[in-house]
């Protein structure tokens, strides 16, 4: 079994730094709005024209991080972390406020790794620590502020944690390593108000990564081989531990996991480039390729019941762009916001109102853009 680094290992691409002024496998054959021509495979698609993005609204935020990891609370809220101690709240009625997501009895030297928004607007963060002198932590904090709550204290076990996910039973399901036991790969559930250890801890084949709630109420995961971003399986954990791997995507390397319109999307790289891919629930691939570079972060795609968003990378002689995957149509269009010269994405969320939300890797801004649905 191989052990990996503190962090899980995600491809990241370098992006040019300028700043805004303000089952079976198919491939289908759909343009997207400036791309070359699509790529080919053993099945067919809408080949329908498009063009580029018109949202409804455009709004600009300042916020205190570049490249920071979004998510929406139920109120509408933005929540949002980029890799240090530090976690900020945007109202957008109000504005900003930051708080410390180390609690005092942790290492000053955590880093935010990964987080998801409880159902109560609540901050759901793994921490990532060293094993030589302290384990990773599980830790939640509220809408109001105050001192984190910390679900995983240091003890026997050293868990790296990873990817954290609200399952259909309320519970918080993370990804992560035993490094005492040989890096073995663990899905941790925790109940919440239940401080302290895991309520269980699920051995899975290889190294989980990122996770999220599935359309059937299972909890949906993608694990690696060799630690590094080549993807292994599509896999799939009910809500009683049972481990089942769904489709073999080892030739593909995917970088997110989210669940919209009764599928589960990833992003990443097949063979023939950069796609966009669709399963089932029984493990049926569809492939939806998309021109220049997707974000490999564990954070850069959201979905409704009917569009697929995702950041495309800034390569430095190609503007950044906010991507939609029409569910329905299966055309993807692109959006740059109005007055940036070089536009950088990088997290993104979607809020109750289907507006979308994108940091920026250039400056601590973060759009809010109102697209027609």
């Amino acid at each position: 079994m191989q052990k990996v680094a503190t962090r899980l290992p995600l491809v990241v691409l370098l992006l040019a730094l300028a700043a805004c002024s303000s089952g079976g496998h198919t491939t289908l054959a759909v343009p997207d709005a400036g791309n070359a021509a699509p790529v080919g495979g053993n099945g067919s698609g809408s080949t329908a024209s498009t063009a580029n993005l018109t949202p409804l609204t455009q709004k600009e935020y300042s916020f205190p991080f570049t490249f920071a990891q979004l998510g929406a609370a139920p109120d509408g809220k933005i929540w949002g972390t980029a890799g240090g101690g530090t976690a900020a709240l945007l109202n957008p009625a109000v504005g900003v406020s930051q708080y410390n997501a180390i609690a005092p009895t942790q290492p000053s030297n955590s880093w935010v790794y990964s987080f998801t928004v409880g159902k109560d607007g609540s901050l759901w963060y793994t921490l990532a620590a060293d094993c030589n002198s302290y384990s990773g932590f599980l830790n939640s904090l509220s809408e109001s502020g105050g001192l984190p709550v910390t679900y995983l204290a240091a003890g026997t076990h050293c868990y790296y944690l990873h990817f954290v996910a609200i399952g259909s039973d309320g519970n918080v399901w993370v990804t992560g390593n035993d490094e005492s036991n040989n890096g073995n790969g663990v899905i941790l559930k925790f109940v919440p108000g239940i401080i302290g250890a895991p309520a269980a801890v699920y051995p899975v084949p290889f190294t989980p990564g990122p996770i999220t709630a599935g359309p059937d109420g299972a909890l949906w995961f993608i694990d690696f081989y060799l630690g590094v971003v080549t993807s292994g399986h599509l896999d799939r954990i009910d809500t009683g531990g049972n481990v089942t791997q769904i489709a073999d995507v080892s030739n593909e390397g995917f970088f997110n996991i989210v669940s919209g319109g009764g599928y589960l999307w990833v992003d990443g790289k097949i063979p023939s480039g950069y796609a966009i891919a669709r399963f089932s629930t029984s493990g049926a691939e569809t492939d939806y390729p998309v021109k220049g570079a997707l974000l490999g972060t564990g954070w850069g795609i959201a979905a409704t019941d009917s569009y697929v968003y995702f950041p495309q990378a800034n390569t430095g002689n190609a503007n950044g762009a906010i991507g939609q995957l029409n569910m329905k149509t299966g055309v993807i269009a692109n959006y740059t916001p109005a007055g940036c010269s070089s536009f950088n994405p990088f997290g993104i969320t979607i809020d109750p109102s289907g507006n979308v939300w994108a940091s920026d890797a250039s400056i601590p801004v973060v759009w809010e853009m109102t697209f027609p649905h």
